[in-house]
């Protein structure tokens, strides 16, 4: 059975049984590290995880174009470490990314494709460190 995580404003595990919920006061408290330790610990059994990546978690400063621009959301480096935890665990097996609409905040769109591509080189191994990724003021 695939097991799904969706990044919203909160992570959130999914599962026919189980909610866990990580919400950002969790983040703003404890670090995204510790969150993605307790989100690996809860799938450690588990062989397929499928990433459903809302790029409206992340502060519209980072990701503008998108439909529910919230401010107070993942920052850019966040949001990719979720990604690079779920590839190193070696059970990521599938991701999808919903709501890049370069239509909206049309200047800035081709900051959140960007900010999007990033995110999925992450989730398949690229490290953010490792290039530098142009941020369009």
């Amino acid at each position: 059975m695939v097991i799904s995580v969706a990044v919203v404003i909160c992570i959130v595990v999914i599962n026919p049984l189980l909610y866990c919920w990580m919400q950002m006061r969790d983040i703003d408290k404890y670090g995204i590290g510790k969150v993605m330790d307790e989100v690996n610990d809860y799938f450690r059994d588990r062989t397929d995880i499928h990433l459903s990546y809302d790029i409206d978690a992340l502060d519209p400063f980072f990701a503008p174009s998108t439909g529910t621009a919230v401010r107070g959301g993942l920052t850019f480096r966040e949001g990719n470490f979720i990604c690079e935890e779920l590839f190193a665990s070696g059970r990521l097996t599938s991701m999808d990314l919903v709501e890049v609409n370069p239509d909206l905040h049309a200047m800035a769109s081709e900051r959140t494709i960007d900010v999007a591509n990033v995110l999925i080189g992450s989730a398949m191994g690229q490290e953010i460190l490792d290039r530098t990724i142009p941020i369009k003021r």
